[in-house]
């Protein structure tokens, strides 16, 4: 689930392994995985009626998508990461939170990979009743950046299985080459030592890597962690 055009977007889905007749629609407290593409949609109460506490494990991204109503109103804000992870915690046996898409981001350059890094980190808490094999021939036969999904997939299996290593993939330094040439930007202005200009060249010529690995390492860290 997520919010799409200030609206949430919700799909129940029963895997069985044979044919059934049976409602589509999930009941109360029957949902064995709850993946939450959107926390704060997640957190709702009325979508979290169909977990339960001894059954669930939530798999959550963390990633902040402004509502409607944020983006019509700047004075309204999002609540407290803390308040959206209790209600979910209360709700599910085990959760598991991940900024999916600065993640993806940060690994293929291109966010749009989140879902399927995070669908990646729900199968490997062993709430998916598929095999990795059939999960990947899904993605092979879809045809679309199919090394890359998969590579998204395998990814969100090792944040879950290896938080460490994960990190290590998912927090690069900067290209030697992107540094140099920076660099010699920053010698052709010759700012004078001490100078105001001195103070400001490395910010405005630092490469967009160099920022998003000063910037962003420790944050990426922390939401590879699950709890």
């Amino acid at each position: 689930m997520r919010a799409q055009k200030g609206g949430a977007v919700v799909s129940d889905i029963k895997i069985t392994s044979e044919v059934m007749e049976q409602a589509a629609k999930l009941a109360t407290a029957e949902c064995d995985l709850y993946l939450a593409c959107d926390a704060l949609v997640g957190a709702d109460a009325q979508y979290l009626a169909a977990a339960d506490p001894g059954r669930t494990t939530a798999v959550v991204c963390t990633t902040e998508i402004p509502t409607g109503r944020m983006i019509t109103d700047p004075t309204v804000t999002f609540p407290e990461q803390g308040r959206i992870r209790s209600a979910i915690d209360a709700a599910s046996a085990h959760a598991v939170y991940l900024d999916a898409r600065a993640l993806a981001e940060a690994l293929f350059d291109d966010d749009q990979y989140a879902n399927i890094l995070q669908l990646g980190a729900a199968f490997q808490t062993g709430a998916l009743p598929l095999t990795a094999e059939a999960i990947e021939r899904a993605i092979t036969l879809n045809g679309t950046a199919v090394q890359r999904n998969l590579q998204a997939f395998r990814r969100g299996r090792q944040l879950v299985d290896d938080p460490e290593a994960f990190t290590a993939a998912a927090t690069p330094g900067p290209s030697a080459s992107a540094t140099a040439a920076a660099g010699r930007v920053r010698a052709m202005v010759g700012a004078e030592p001490g100078s105001e200009l001195a103070r400001l060249l490395p910010t405005r010529t630092s490469t967009r890597s160099e920022r998003a690995w000063t910037s962003s390492a420790t944050r990426r860290s922390a939401a590879s962690s699950a709890s």
